[in-house]
């Protein structure tokens, strides 16, 4: 097949200059590209305005023709009729209505003129009535430059004179260029004599006169005064200076160093120090970069400490943001309250700062939330805080920081629970039979997540358990798929009741149970109901607390959305299935799902409640999550309203 095209003919197409081959496809193809069609139609066109032309040159030539005639016969009523357009003139040519009467001398003229137009000999006597061309007459004569002659002859008199006088005034009215260091002399009170344009240069010392250069070099010049030298600016040599090392000292004192050469110059040198030339001083606004930031330190109580320091750098698969927006979360205190300080913030909401070596996912300037690595240094209680590259996420422009800051780790937490721990469907390969789920603490941030994640995963019937925010749950569940909401504050015997109730009217057993609060008799109510011959299972949120009372039948984990990240991952999956990922990757996985929910309008964020003060306001915030004065809302804190921080 290649020899084919390589053997197949080809044609000239001479509307786009090019080779084609000669074959229908090839043909077909170049015929229909706009190149060659509109090639035709400038074609066509080109032809239709030369045959345009044409007619126009035969018709002025016919013209013409009727014009002499006119001319020849002296009929000025058919010369100026052929000089009308053709599309005016009534026809060819015009009757003769004059008869036989004689031309005026006004039509005569006119007619010689033409005549001369035409390379006629036109007779002497009307040749200068018609003021033709050889024909000028000289009136009168008037000079106009002979005082501008005159002063230029005076000029060049006086130029000569004083060239003769004095030759230095020869550039009389002429600024001329300053030779270099004449501003400096001049500025030092010292008048120089320069000879003439090119006299001036450099020449070996002796070249001057027929001394010796031998005799010169071994009769130094005498020594002057030291008042002497410092007043003019140089040093001379008192003794031959050949192989020495000069000592010059300069006006403040300091002597000056000389290099030492091979062919140190001979005793008759002066060694002269050029006038320093005056710098000029600009004002100038100096920006000082202290590399400091602001950062909450959290303490027991809690208490809470604003410090100074320094912007941390990311490492090789970490970037630095520099928070807008910075979550908090129960933990945030309770972390506080085990012992030690540390600024416990992992919720992030920012601009990319800098990114490591290894990142090649983001940039700075980038919009994006992250989850700070929890009990690590540099949290989001800061100007500056570190994420791992994983953990960290883009947001779109549509969410705004305050959305943003509410979703890392809460999110995470309940799509651990739900996929990590309980093993429900995801959400790319949702369930399509009844999947009854108790959802204990459905207002608190990882419940209301829990739920959205669950509505994505067509996880029903939804029994939830919540309190004053029961209002927002209602509006998240979905009462046509049997979701239904639970009060708590009705006492927790009457809420086991409510609860058997709606177990039977799902058809009577519920294998799957996520407590979000996991403290306050929760997990208790809900083991009161959940199948325990073996299927059942519940997930919990508090680490380092025992579970003892809860059935041997029901199958219990806890949800640490510390796994994250390698270093805090309490359960990693490689020790179970020995393979190389496990809960870090889940978290790269669903944040990225996350984002793109924000994109798409199916993920949201929690309400948040801005607290005033900025950093200076994380003390009020915690203090109202340990009083649990907070409901069915996150409190958020808008790092520029911190005392001290540039805005």
């Amino acid at each position: 097949m290649s020899e084919y095209w390589k053997s197949t003919p080809k044609y000239w197409c001479k509307h786009c200059k090019t080779f084609v081959r000669d074959t229908k496809l090839e043909r077909t193809n170049h015929e229909a590209t706009p190149k060659h069609q509109g090639n035709i139609k400038r074609f066509i066109r080109d032809l239709h305005r030369g045959h345009e032309k044409d007619e126009r040159e035969k018709q002025r030539a016919k013209n013409e023709v009727e014009r002499l005639n006119g001319v020849v016969s002296g009929d000025p009523l058919s010369s100026s009729a052929s000089a009308e357009a053709p599309w005016k003139r009534k026809s060819a040519i015009q009757p003769s209505t004059s008869g036989g009467r004689q031309a005026t001398p006004a039509e005569r003229k006119a007619q010689l003129a033409q005549l001369a137009a035409m390379g006629v000999a036109v007779p002497e006597d009307y040749r200068r009535e018609m003021a033709m061309a050889g024909d000028w007459q000289t009136l009168s004569e008037t000079p106009i430059y002979e005082d501008f002659i005159k002063k230029e002859e005076d000029v060049k008199d006086v130029k000569s004179s004083v060239a003769t006088s004095d030759p230095s005034r020869i550039n009389i009215g002429v600024r001329k260029r300053k030779f270099e260091g004449q501003e400096e002399e001049e500025e030092a009170g010292e008048r120089v004599v320069r000879k003439g344009w090119g006299s001036t240069t450099k020449a070996y010392p002796g070249s001057g006169g027929d001394l010796d250069l031998d005799a010169l070099l071994n009769n130094p010049k005498p020594s002057t005064p030291a008042d002497s030298s410092l007043g003019s600016g140089t040093v001379e040599a008192s003794q031959p200076l050949m192989g020495m090392r000069p000592s010059i000292t300069q006006a403040d004192g300091r002597e000056a160093i000389v290099k030492d050469e091979d062919d140190t110059a001979a005793g008759g040198i002066v060694f002269k120090k050029r006038k320093a030339k005056p710098i000029r001083v600009q004002d100038v606004t100096l920006i000082v970069s202290t590399n400091k930031m602001k950062e909450v330190i959290v303490s027991k109580g809690p208490k809470c400490k604003i410090i100074d320091s320094p912007i941390p750098l990311p490492g090789d698969n970490q970037v630095t943001i520099k928070v807008v927006v910075s979550g908090s979360n129960p933990k945030d205190w309770k972390r506080a309250e085990a012992g030690g300080e540390l600024n416990t913030g992992d919720d992030i909401a920012g601009v990319v700062h800098t990114v490591g070596s290894n990142v090649v996912e983001f940039k700075p300037g980038d919009r994006v939330a992250a989850f700070h690595q929890m009990m690590a240094p540099h949290g989001s209680f800061a100007e500056y805080a570190v994420s791992e590259a994983h953990t960290t996420f883009h947001i779109p422009k549509k969410t705004s920081f305050e959305e943003a800051a509410t979703l890392p780790l809460a999110a995470m937490t309940a799509a651990y629970g739900l996929y990590q721990r309980l093993s429900l469907p995801l959400p790319w390969h949702p369930t399509s039979t009844p999947t009854p789920l108790i959802i204990y603490g459905a207002a608190t941030a990882v419940g209301s997540y829990a739920i959205q994640l669950a509505q994505l995963s067509n996880i029903h019937p939804l029994i939830c358990i919540a309190g004053n925010g029961i209002p927002y749950v209602e509006s998240q569940l979905s009462a046509q798929k049997g979701d239904v909401v639970l009060d708590y504050r009705v006492g927790n015997e009457q809420l086991v009741q409510k609860l058997k109730t709606v177990v039977v009217s799902v058809g009577g057993r519920v294998e799957y149970a996520f407590d979000c609060v996991s403290e306050h008799n929760s997990y208790q109510n809900i083991c009161q109901v959940l199948a325990s011959d073996g299927g059942g299972k519940i997930t919990l949120i508090l680490p380092n607390k025992s579970y003892d009372d809860i059935p041997e039948g029901i199958e219990q984990s806890v949800t640490f959305v510390g796994g994250a990240h390698r270093d805090t991952d309490s359960e990693p999956w490689g020790k179970k299935t020995g393979t190389p990922v496990g809960n870090p990757e889940f978290a790269y996985l669903m944040f990225r799902f996350m984002g793109r929910g924000l994109q798409e309008g199916w993920f949201r964020g929690h309400p948040y409640e801005v607290v005033p003060g900025g950093l200076g306001g994380v003390e009020e915030g915690l203090r109202r999550l340990r009083e649990g004065k907070v409901s069915a809302r996150k409190l958020v804190f808008r790092i520029e309203e911190t005392e001290g921080v540039e805005r």
